[in-house]
C-alpha cells in the first residue's frame, strides 16, 4: 500500500549520508490502542489539505531512512493562482517530543549491567 503523509525529518543533511534523511511520519488519524511512542501533537502551522488537520499523531514505529528524491514540499495555490511551495517548520517543543518517542521505542536508554541486549538479523524485501 502507498499511502502519502506528512513526515518530520529528523536529521539534517549530512556528507556522510549524501541523498538520504530519516523521517517520521505523521497521522490525521488517532491509533486504535495509545502507546507511548504515538503521542498526540498539535500542528504550530497549517498544512494544505488533505492534512489540514490540526491534531496528528506520531508514527514513531514507522521511523525509516529515505531518498530526499522520495519527500516532496507541501504547495497550495496563492491568490493569482500561482503554486507556492511550503516548508512548515514544527519547533523545538514537538521535536523534542518526537525524539523521546523514538527513543522510547528503540529502547535508547543506557541499559543496565545486567541487560544483554540481543539482535537480530533478517532481509528487507522492497516493492
Amino acid at each position: 500500500m502507498v499511502k502519502k503523509r506528512p513526515v518530520v525529518v529528523l536529521c539534517r543533511k549530512d556528507a556522510r549520508r549524501y541523498g538520504v534523511c530519516t523521517i517520521v511520519p505523521l497521522s490525521t488519524s488517532a491509533p486504535r490502542t495509545m502507546l507511548p511512542y504515538q503521542p498526540k501533537i498539535r500542528m504550530p502551522v497549517r498544512l494544505p489539505p488533505p492534512f489540514e488537520s490540526e491534531d496528528c499523531w506520531v508514527k514513531a514505529d514507522m521511523i525509516n531512512t529515505v531518498s530526499y528524491e522520495r519527500l516532496n514540499h507541501f504547495r497550495e495555490m496563492d491568490a493569482t493562482g500561482r503554486w507556492v511551495l511550503m516548508s512548515p517548520v514544527i519547533g523545538s517543543e514537538i521535536y523534542s517530543l518526537i525524539q523521546a518517542s523514538v527513543t522510547e521505542l528503540l529502547s535508547l536508554t543506557a541499559p543496565d549491567a545486567d541487560h544483554k541486549f540481543q539482535g537480530s538479523v533478517g532481509v528487507q524485501t522492497s516493492a
